[in-house]
């Protein structure tokens, strides 16, 4: 089962992912987070996305997003695997004043609060979007996805957990 967390836009990684031919609305995602709408206040009518509610900074965000951790182990299998994914991980610069002290209070909550669960994560990343939580998410990450502009070509680049580098969405 995937987690799917977002710090973008959910419009851009619809645009995205529909550039791939893959409708996110038929995805059975177990869970869709839109943190980036949470902190924007942005509400969704759509099906299994989810945003925090009230007014969000660095202290309610962790609280409220340890909350919602502990209601998703009380209702999940702990014997399966699961995976959790972010989308653009650096854009959490955006989002808070410390981004590097709100990841690595995600990534304590991630050992204490899921240490009895199979969890592997894969992190999309933009180096020069968001340099301070670089060391932290290549140090907690099972899989890291670098996307770059390459010529004039938009890539993924798997710096951890991978090998190879694979064409990305169309600029535009």
């Amino acid at each position: 089962m995937v987690f799917l967390i977002l710090y973008e836009p959910y419009t851009v990684l619809k645009s995205n992912l529909a550039w791939l031919g893959v409708n996110i609305e038929d995805y059975p995602w177990q869970e869709l987070n839109d943190f980036f709408g949470s902190v924007h206040r942005i509400e969704r009518n759509v099906k299994g996305v989810y945003v925090l509610s009230g007014a969000i900074d660095e202290v309610i965000f962790i609280s409220k997003l340890k909350d919602l951790a502990n209601s998703i182990i009380g209702r999940i299998d702990k014997e399966k695997e699961y995976w959790i994914f972010t989308y653009l991980t650096s854009g959490i610069c955006k989002l808070f004043s410390h981004p590097s002290t709100v990841y690595k209070l995600v990534l304590a909550m991630k050992d204490d609060v899921l240490k009895d669960i199979k969890v592997k994560t894969i992190v999309t990343y933009v180096p020069v979007e968001c340099p301070v939580i670089e060391d932290v998410i290549y140090q907690a990450s099972d899989i890291v996805i670098e996307t770059k502009v390459l010529g004039n070509r938009r890539v993924g680049i798997f710096s951890k957990g991978g090998e190879g580098i694979f064409p990305l969405f169309e600029e535009g």
